[in-house]
């Protein structure tokens, strides 16, 4: 398990790696008054952002003022492991403007809200970063390894109404992809897919993909689509789907998280899910292998993280896969269903849970429990639970504490625990040092169930926001 401490760590030691500008460095300064056979100074600064970029060596910065260039970025150019070429949207010295993000059961604090406007942007040579702008025409692509992207906003407002993906890294149907890609503090709205991801050894955090636009008559929307491994997903939100209004002929296929074996290549495995939240969906995870072998989908850990399906679900999650085991600790789920099984007849899934929240608002729970196997999946090892549904009376491990309220602060709103909770003190120690909120564990005395510790003054503290300009990696 990683902590927000060492995320921050993280950032200092990837600062030292990467944000150091050689004595040489160049910065490069772009404005709508600008000329391009200037010299690209602060007071001689280019017209384009493609033309500043191709001056652009490792270690280079390409400093961009506010305005809408009518511009779809390449960054081709290779820097290096010292020294990355960035490309940003505000002056050097400064930061990206934010927006606040005020949602109790966000992880995220702020929004980007770049005054750089573009068309798109592609990321396809190493050690390239680019910072803080709005893409106004299609998604961000990113192609290369060893990539940032952070601070930026993919603005679905102006774009078609299907096909569109806010983030894609890696293409679709290739693996193994790039690796070492970091996004960090990402705002994605109004795609038909938030972010298709197929990728190794990458960290995404802090983003927010929030709503879908779609009309077509098939296929599908998703708030994340992943493949591939060691992928890590910390502290981002997702939210915003509205099945009256957004891709209602996709439904009953909204998913937080996706994949499956299509082509014959595809595998998602070694992923960790820390302290995310998704709320309106269909499915928090829908992982199943149609086809697949063993081991294709395998090893995920899942913790900290809530999940409210709103007046979507019923799932928290689906597992469905050939030998797929899952470790889902210390999360919140309500309004939904966990469940293992195995629907291609060759081994299915397997699921241990400790230390959850299940609450169902008053419908009846499958199998009468609220997390369980159905034919081929297998459900073990599961205890400290809280299992709820005050419509009826649950059966779940015998381990748990069973048709017992949380005592959420809001039930459907917010899942922070209320002083007298019976979940305070409840949990067994199974390695987690911080909460969702960061906040650390044990505190108190104990160990608490559920995606929160409960701390006086809760749910106000929320995950760190990269500082703006830092290069951040991520280091497995």
């Amino acid at each position: 398990m990683v902590s927000r401490g060492s995320v921050l760590a993280t950032i200092v030691l990837a600062s030292m790696m990467f944000a150091g500008v050689p004595a040489k460095a160049t910065t490069y300064y772009v404005a709508k008054t600008g000329n391009d056979a200037n010299a690209c100074s602060q007071v001689s600064p280019c017209l384009t952002i493609s033309h500043a970029y191709s001056l652009a060596s490792p270690g280079d910065v390409v400093s961009v003022g506010a305005g809408t260039y009518s511009e779809s970025l390449s960054l081709n150019r290779a820097g290096s492991s010292s020294s990355s070429i960035t490309v940003q949207g505000y002056s050097v010295g400064g930061a990206c403007p934010t927006t606040a993000q005020t949602d109790v059961v966000s992880p995220v604090n702020t929004r980007p809200n770049p005054t750089v406007n573009i068309n798109s942007a592609t990321l396809s040579a190493a050690y390239n970063t680019l910072d803080c702008f709005r893409l106004t025409s299609s998604g961000l692509s990113v192609t290369a390894s060893n990539t940032r992207a952070v601070n930026n906003y993919v603005d679905g407002n102006s774009m078609s109404s299907s096909g569109n993906t806010g983030v894609l890294v890696g293409g679709y149907g290739v693996l193994p992809g790039p690796a070492n890609v970091y996004l960090g503090h990402n705002y994605v709205t109004l795609m038909e897919y938030g972010m298709w991801i197929q990728a190794s050894n990458s960290l995404f955090e802090l983003n927010e993909v929030n709503g879908f636009k779609y009309s077509g008559t098939a296929g599908d929307c998703d708030y994340n689509r992943i493949w591939g491994d060691t992928l890590t997903f910390r502290h981002n939100y997702y939210h915003g789907f509205d099945g009256s209004t957004m891709c209602v002929a996709a439904q009953p296929h909204v998913d937080c998280w996706q994949t499956y074996y299509g082509t014959g290549n595809e595998y998602s495995r070694n992923h960790v899910f820390d302290g995310n939240t998704c709320k309106s969906f269909n499915e928090g995870f829908m992982a199943s292998d149609t086809g697949g072998s063993a081991g294709d989908m395998s090893n995920w850990t899942v913790v900290n993280n809530v999940f409210d399906v709103g007046s979507m679900g019923p799932w928290c999650g689906v597992f469905d896969a050939h030998n797929f085991t899952v470790t889902y600790k210390n999360n919140t789920c309500y309004g939904g269903l966990v469940v293992s099984r195995d629907s291609w007849g060759s081994g299915g899934a397997h699921l241990t849970a400790t230390n959850n929240i299940f609450y169902l608002p008053g419908w009846y729970a499958q199998d009468n429990c609220n997390y369980h196997a159905e034919t081929g999946g297998s459900v073990s090892g599961s205890t400290n639970n809280i299992d709820y549904d005050p419509g009826y009376s649950l059966s779940c491990n015998a381990g748990d504490q069973q048709n017992v309220n949380p005592d959420f602060v809001s039930p459907g709103t917010d899942y922070h625990l209320q002083s007298g909770s019976p979940a305070i003190g409840a949990a067994t120690n199974v390695g987690l040092t911080t909460d969702h909120d960061g906040n650390p564990r044990p505190s108190g005395g104990g160990y608490d169930i559920g995606a929160y510790q409960f701390t006086v003054g809760t749910g106000t503290a929320k995950g760190p926001t990269p500082p703006s300009g830092v290069a951040i990696v991520a280091i497995h």
